[in-house]
């Protein structure tokens, strides 16, 4: 099940910070790599499996994620466009999906197929 961490407006950067508590109870700290897919109009972050070919990035030391801007502009996340972070604790990832999407796509529920 998917659990709505926020909503806020993507940042000029591209950063995204990660919740503290749900990066340790990942197995997450800075230094640690992450890997981003796309899938369905998302961004999936998780960590990073030694032997993958997805975008990789590093856990900075306060817990942020530079989002690849290849990444950013085919899901359309830039700014001022509002982003949702959701936590998948069942299979230990991040989610990002657009504001947007989750309206015309009436919610969360509907994003079911991420899990």
């Amino acid at each position: 099940m998917l659990k709505k961490y926020h909503c806020k407006n993507v940042s000029k950067s591209g950063n995204v910070t990660l919740p503290n508590q749900y990066r340790q109870n990942f197995g997450l700290h800075p230094g640690d790599q992450v890997e981003f897919l796309l899938k369905n109009h998302s961004i999936i972050i998780k960590h990073a499996e030694e032997s993958s070919l997805h975008n990789k990035r590093y856990i900075s030391q306060k817990g942020a994620v530079h989002i690849p801007k290849e990444l950013r502009e085919l899901v359309g996340i830039h700014p001022p466009n509002e982003y949702c972070l959701f936590i998948d604790e069942e299979n230990k990832r991040f989610i990002l999906i657009l504001e947007r999407e989750l309206s015309q796509n009436q919610g969360v529920r509907n994003h079911s197929f991420l899990i």
